[in-house]
């Protein structure tokens, strides 16, 4: 019977990862579309001979992005970028499914007991960010995948490859390296742990000489995407924007859905404190990334699946301390109310596309023979037209300019994510003598709307995306 209920919960968890892969397409940041998404395109529909030659950043996410795409292009024949995009989420989304087991695994190795270890399956499985999380191209979400293996690895006492696989994530993203510092330190001051440290050290130096020898052949230096990373960050740091020391202590509150936190936070708490490693590398890595003034959501990626495990370990024997003092009530109302919430958002995650307002207009001008986009977009991705036709970026304040000098309709588009009559798009138009054939709005999903709402200053770009097609160009004088 626990067995079939695992199956059930891991079932349910690949589905829903399915389901977001095909309707949460897209991408959420800039790093995710220019250092994985953009140059695998082009290597795939422009130019078979690219090669990718960013020093500072690993070619790891461009190699993955690429190997998916070719995949669903040759193998599976997907012409569509958006479909080919779905395909390489899908994956990305079954491979990831791998959690959900060896998060009841790692239950049970460290005997949380057989409820606890379903529980914390389920908190993998059905959490309303993992099956956006785990479907994104990413390397905060790639490196999330690979810690999890690498905790695993550690609670079966197999230091070696725990490391050499801690290894690995940090080659995607190499903040990921604090962990393995961390879970190093942590062996050499623990009696029961110290014995292991050397085939730790070993599986760490391997994963060590596997990044020396891709950057060898990458860009003929010694950890040279290491160091020109670190050189890059280092000369844009102070033009980051800045946000409070806080934030990243204001994420899990949130993520810990408030109310169900007096059951969630408390259970975190707990496994902190019993698997002291876990704890350890969770602070960590949370306060090392609070030190820098500049802080982004995606940052913490990699150790939101640690901290959903934690919060599992944690609910073992819980329950019982809130019967104890006659508060039963209180933690089944936290309980209740932090699936019911979890739903809501969880349907939401998963039909909810991203950037749509943007890439659903370049798809459908690729299918309807356009030769010229202009947007005042500030990511334009070309990816979405197969790299065909030519793109021009317009301010927002630059539309009148821009129509004035045009002088041709034949395949020309016009796309803008504000509201056309606040940029003035159509008077502009009426004043140089160019007609304008409104095709629609190619609204974002309800989570970037949303997200534009409540913080338009930094995401008004994610919600609309009015897009006409000229259908008449400046009068001849």
């Amino acid at each position: 019977m626990k067995k079939n209920t695992l199956a059930l919960i891991i079932l349910a968890g690949v589905l829903l990862r399915v389901i977001c892969g095909y309707f949460v397409y897209g991408f959420i940041g800039f790093d995710e579309y220019y250092n994985g998404i953009d140059p695998a395109g082009i290597k795939l529909f422009l130019d078979h001979s690219f090669v990718y030659s960013d020093v500072a950043r690993s070619p790891l996410l461009f190699y993955l992005d690429y190997g998916l795409f070719f995949i669903a292009s040759k193998v599976f024949s997907i012409e569509s970028p958006v479909n080919i995009l779905r395909f390489a989420m899908i994956i990305m989304g079954l491979i990831s499914s791998v959690t959900i087991y060896l998060s009841y695994r790692i239950a049970i190795l460290l005997d949380a007991g057989e409820k606890t270890a379903l529980f914390t399956a389920a908190l993998i499985s059905f959490y309303f960010a993992m099956p956006f999380l785990q479907t994104r191209l990413m390397v905060e979400s790639i490196s999330s995948l690979f810690i999890i293996i690498s905790v695993y690895f550690f609670a079966d006492r197999k230091f070696f490859m725990s490391a050499l696989v801690l290894g690995i994530a940090s080659m995607f993203r190499f903040h990921v390296g604090v962990i393995y510092i961390a879970l190093l330190f942590v062996m050499i001051f623990s009696p029961s742990l110290r014995k292991g440290s050397g085939g730790f050290i070993l599986g760490g130096s391997l994963a060590l000489l596997i990044q020396l020898m891709i950057d060898y052949f990458h860009s003929g230096g010694v950890l040279s995407s290491v160091i020109e990373y670190t050189r890059f960050q280092s000369g844009v740091f102070l033009t980051h924007s800045r946000q409070p020391w806080y934030n990243f202590l204001l994420l899990f509150i949130g993520l810990s859905v408030p109310i169900a936190s007096i059951v969630t936070l408390t259970s975190l708490f707990r496994a902190g404190v019993k698997y002291y490693w876990l704890g350890i590398i969770f602070i960590i890595f949370v306060v090392l990334h609070s030190l820098s003034p500049h802080k982004e959501d995606r940052f913490m990626f990699p150790v939101i699946p640690l901290f959903l495990i934690m919060t599992g370990l944690g609910m073992n024997g819980l329950k019982n301390i809130f019967i104890k003092r006659n508060i039963l009530w209180l933690y089944s109302v936290s309980i209740y109310w932090f699936w019911v919430v979890n739903t809501v958002l969880l349907f939401l995650a998963c039909t909810s596309p991203t950037m749509t307002n943007v890439s659903g207009a370049l798809d459908y001008v690729r299918t309807n023979n356009f030769k010229t986009l202009a947007s005042d977009s500030p990511i334009v991705p070309k990816f979405f037209t197969a790299y065909k036709g030519n793109i021009e970026v317009v301010q927002k304040d630059g539309w009148k300019k821009y129509l004035c000098s045009l002088n041709t309709s034949d395949g020309n588009y016009i796309h803008t994510i504000y509201d056309p009559l606040d940029v003035g798009i159509e008077s502009s138009a009426k004043t140089c003598g160019v007609e304008l054939n409104y095709i629609g709005n190619f609204k974002s999903g309800y989570m970037d709307r949303i997200l534009a709402k409540l913080n338009p200053k930094y995401n008004y770009r994610r919600a609309n995306g009015h897009l006409y097609l000229v259908s008449k160009p400046k009068r001849s004088s």
